[in-house]
């Protein structure tokens, strides 16, 4: 920015003082200390969700519901089967959709 406030602009580290460089130093070692002595925001404890006895009753429901799948799809393919098999021996007679 020109003109006034704003910011200065910063000196190249080669121009640096040794004040200035014990400074920033001292700055870098108060921040890396800073760094150290804060408290992580993330949850680490395991979740509540997560124990033996309700992890069994999910493997318990998802084969329930597996098995239930595959019954419905047995009882389809059987009709399928009963009807091509009807179809086969000419005793399913005339369709009527059909020219």
């Amino acid at each position: 920015m020109r003109g006034g406030g704003g910011l200065a602009q910063a000196e190249p580290p080669y121009l640096a003082t040794a004040n200035h460089k014990h400074e920033w130093n001292y700055g870098q070692k108060k921040h890396q200390a800073a760094l150290d002595s804060v408290k992580g925001l993330v949850d680490q404890t395991t979740p509540r969700s997560i124990s033996v006895g309700r992890l069994g009753m999910q493997a318990k429901t998802r084969r329930f519901c597996e098995d239930q799948r595959r019954a419905e799809i047995g009882r389809e393919n059987r009709k399928i089967v009963d009807k091509l098999t009807g179809i086969a021996r000419g005793a399913a007679g005339h369709d009527l959709r059909g020219p």
